[in-house]
């Protein structure tokens, strides 16, 4: 597995990583050091970056 990207949203911590399956995987990390790991798979980075927006929107009731 390969981190193929880690991004900040609402002082939440989203990291992308690419499996070696050839898909996409999510974990956040909310502001209280809660992980949270999507059980989804992505077959594009803009999916997956779609997808964890509106996990953090889920995660801190936005």
């Amino acid at each position: 597995m390969k981190i193929e990207q880690i991004i900040c949203i609402d002082k939440n911590v989203v990291m992308i990583s690419y499996s070696s399956l050839q898909h996409y995987q999510l974990t956040c990390i909310d502001t209280l050091g809660i992980v949270y790991k999507h059980q989804g798979i992505f077959y594009t980075l803009e999916a997956a970056v779609v997808e964890a927006r509106k996990l953090i929107k889920i995660i801190t009731n936005n």
